[in-house]
Order: structure tokens, then sequence, then C-alpha cells
């Protein structure tokens, strides 16, 4: 698992824990399209945003279906690293 994944799964698991959103959205250029659907979010197709360079993906994951595994998280984890 990659320093990508670990990040996001963590605030992912952030979010869900605190109850503060029902879903999480984003903007991801298609050679990341992959990456972000691994961890439960949908491609809504192609986004409006034109800055940066355009061409975007508007993804949207409910908290209830993002990844939410934080037991093979943290095992995945230098034993010493803590998350806070």
């Amino acid at each position: 698992m990659g320093l990508g994944s670990i990040l996001m799964k963590s605030y992912i698991a952030r979010i869900k824990d605190s109850k503060s959103a029902k879903q999480l959205a984003l903007l991801a250029h298609d050679h990341l399209v992959p990456f972000y659907k691994g961890l439960g979010f949908e491609n809504m197709g192609p986004s409006a945003v034109t800055s940066h360079g355009g061409n975007w993906n508007s993804m949207v994951c409910l908290i209830s279906v993002c990844f939410t595994d934080t037991t093979s998280l943290m095992t995945t984890l230098d034993p010493g690293v803590q998350l806070r």
C-alpha cells in the first residue's frame, strides 16, 4: 500500500468517525480515476472545472461505501507510526 492510499484511507476514516459529512467529492485527472475507484469513489463524469489544465473528472463517494477498514490500514503502517 502506497503513501497516497494510506493518507486517503486515514482521511476517510476521520471523516466517518467525526460524522461531519455523508459523502466526499473530489476532482481527478483520468490517470487517477482507477486509484480513487479503488477507494470506493464513483466517477460522475467530466467536470465543468477548467482550472489547472481542465480535463477533470467529478468523483463522489458516500461515506458508508468509501474504504473504511481501519484495521487493515493500521496493520499496513510501521508499528512506530501513529495516526492521530
